[in-house]
């Protein structure tokens, strides 16, 4: 699967995630100030949306969309208590068809990493294994973990991206709801920011920075507004990226080729 039936898939996942919100059951006030109950149709919920059973599925944020022989599998994160406090998990469900989902055994959580699951990408390695980029609750760093298998039942332990400048030496930057894609056999990173940093890498465990991944504040945007939770992927002869602007949706378009001449993006529109 592309890049961009990726991006279909949580698009149409993130509708569904919100539909499912739309069909709780809702309290209202009646007239004489009581509160009832009104309930929906759960066998058409559960037809048709897709709904994390047992209580609260905050904040439920579709995360990790993969199409592999044949499956649709998505990940969504649910906050839980752990420890002393409380942490996030990425809870997997599989589907053939997008309408009826089966829950499958919760593998990318604290237990296993070593920190909570926040927003990420999927993406596929340059030897062709599903991957995930995403923030490490808790960690301070965005995370990369590999899986070793299509069914994404097991996963190696994941690692940090760790970013270096031209020098070889650590440096300094926001880590946050970060994306993943590879041009030219070459990985390259954005991590959300008020103006996202590029990185690129060939093993994904060094990563250098390259610079800013804009030149210019994205026009019509309140200005200190992050860029989060992007996905960045090409479309005919330019590369898009569908991105959470704080409260706002942003797609941006860039003319091709212009990461791999080491420059932060030029012709920015966004709509």
């Amino acid at each position: 699967m592309n890049r961009i039936e990726s991006k279909l898939i949580s698009v149409l996942i993130v509708v569904t995630l919100s539909l499912f919100i739309l069909k709780q059951d809702i309290p209202f006030s009646s007239l004489n100030g009581e509160e009832k109950q009104e309930s929906t149709d759960t066998t058409l919920a559960l037809n048709y949306h897709l709904m994390h059973p047992g209580g609260d599925s905050a904040p439920g944020d579709p995360n990790v969309a993969f199409h592999l022989d044949g499956v649709y599998h998505l990940h969504y994160i649910v906050s839980h208590p752990w420890q002393d406090g409380r942490s996030f998990s990425y809870m997997h469900v599989t589907s053939n068809d997008m309408l009826h989902w089966k829950w499958e055994s919760t593998k990318l959580q604290p237990a296993f990493t070593g920190h909570g699951m926040y927003s990420g990408t999927g993406f596929i390695t340059k030897d062709g294994k599903p991957a995930a980029i995403y923030h490490g609750a808790g960690s301070g760093l965005n995370q990369i973990a590999v899986a070793r298998d299509n069914a994404l039942s097991q996963w190696d332990k994941p690692y940090p991206v760790d970013v270096r400048d031209q020098n070889g030496k650590p440096i300094r930057i926001k880590h946050w709801d970060p994306d993943c894609f590879i041009i030219d056999n070459t990985y390259y990173a954005i991590s959300g920011d008020e103006n996202p940093p590029l990185l690129k890498s060939q093993d994904l465990k060094t990563w250098e920075y390259v610079g800013d991944f804009m030149r210019h504040q994205l026009p019509g945007v309140t200005k200190g507004e992050d860029i989060s939770c992007a996905n960045f992927f090409p479309l005919g002869d330019k590369w898009c990226s569908c991105a959470l602007v704080t409260w706002s949706a942003a797609v941006i378009t860039l003319e091709t080729g212009m990461l791999t001449q080491n420059s932060s993006c030029p012709n920015i529109t966004a709509g």
